[in-house]
């Protein structure tokens, strides 16, 4: 191993932190502001029934709409800004893993021929029957 492989992976290693950070840091403050208007306990009092079903509160809705459709990294900005226990993190995180990046990653296999609505569905469906066994096995 090279000096210029080690200064190379250490360049890189900084760049991808920053690109990281660019994401997670602006949405871990939009989440924690978020969180002291009246809107967030509105959207979380809302979402609460629904998302009961995989044992997240309602504020995890917000970690799950940005991981659908912004990507991974917004999703555990808006979970780090939250008090998320371990089960809580394990469901959210393995729901957005599932069903991250929607319109990025629709549009990618639209390029290839793959159907959309049944590749949506898919990852949907998939998503929430994994966050409802997790819920029930943890």
């Amino acid at each position: 191993m090279t000096v210029d492989t080690i200064k190379r992976g250490i360049i890189n290693g900084i760049r991808t932190t920053w690109e990281l950070a660019e994401i997670i840091f602006p949405v871990y403050v939009l989440v924690t502001i978020l969180r002291y208007t009246p809107l967030f306990p509105y959207l979380s009092q809302i979402l609460t029934p629904v998302l009961r079903v995989f044992g997240l509160p309602g504020e995890a809705s917000i970690a799950l709409v940005l991981g659908a459709f912004v990507n991974v990294y917004a999703a555990i900005g808006a979970m780090t800004a939250l008090s998320l226990s371990i089960k809580e993190v394990t469901i959210l995180g393995t729901m957005v893993a599932i069903c991250h990046s929607l319109i990025n990653e629709t549009a990618v296999t639209k390029k290839v021929g793959v159907p959309i609505t049944s590749i949506v569905l898919t990852r949907v469906t998939i998503a929430a029957f994994m966050g409802i066994i997790l819920n029930v096995i943890m």
